[in-house]
C-alpha cells in the first residue's frame, strides 16, 4: 500500500472526535494528510511529473491569490483547505495532488521518509525561520509528536542549553 502518516493532531483526534476537529464532516471522512507514493500520469497540463515518479503531497493546498499567498506565506492562505480536515485524505487507495502541492522523493528515501518529511519540513520552518534560539536558552516543545521529535534536536543544534517536551495529555 501507499504510505501514510498519522497525525495525532488531526487524524486521531479527529477519529477520537476530539472538539476542534468535529467541524470537520461531523468527525466523519476520510482522514491522513502525510503520503508518500508511486505517481500515476497526470495531465496534459503537467511539466514537472510523469507516471512513475516517486512523490509525496504536501497536505496544505492553496489558491495562490490572497495577500498571504503573495507574501509566500500559502500554509496560512485565505483559501486553504487541509486534507482529512476540510476535504478527503489520503488514507485511500488513490489521491489526487495538484502539480504545486507535489514533490519529487529522492531514491536514497524510502516511502515512510518521504511521508513524515512534509511534517518534518514545519519542525524545520518553526526552530529555524520562526524563533531565534541562542546558546543556553531554555525551550519547550509542546507534543512529543514527529513535530515535536523533530523541533527538539534541532533546537539542541541551535544551542538550546535546556529542552523541556510534553503533552497536554
Amino acid at each position: 500500500g501507499v504510505p501514510r502518516g498519522v497525525c495525532g493532531g488531526g487524524d486521531m483526534h479527529g477519529v477520537e472526535g476530539i472538539e476542534w476537529n468535529r467541524n470537520v464532516r461531523g468527525g466523519r471522512g476520510v482522514r491522513g494528510h502525510e503520503a508518500a507514493g508511486i505517481g500515476g500520469a497526470g495531465g496534459d497540463n503537467v511539466k514537472g511529473f510523469k507516471g512513475g515518479d516517486r512523490v509525496m503531497g504536501e497536505s496544505n493546498s492553496y489558491g495562490g491569490t490572497c495577500r498571504n499567498c503573495h507574501l509566500g506565506m500559502t500554509h496560512i492562505c485565505d483559501n486553504n483547505l487541509m486534507r482529512g480536515l476540510t476535504y478527503p485524505g489520503v488514507m485511500r487507495e488513490l489521491v489526487t495532488w495538484s502539480e504545486k502541492n507535489l514533490h519529487h522523493v529522492p531514491e536514497k528515501l524510502s516511502f515512510a521518509e518521504g511521508a513524515a518529511s512534509q511534517a518534518v519540513t514545519i519542525s524545520v520552518h518553526g526552530v529555524l525561520s520562526r524563533i531565534d534560539i541562542k546558546p543556553g536558552d531554555k525551550v519547550l516543545v509542546s507534543g512529543v509528536g514527529i513535530l515535536g521529535r523533530g523541533a527538539a534536536p534541532l533546537a539542541r543544534a541551535c544551542g538550546a542549553g535546556g529542552i523541556i517536551t510534553g503533552t497536554a495529555q
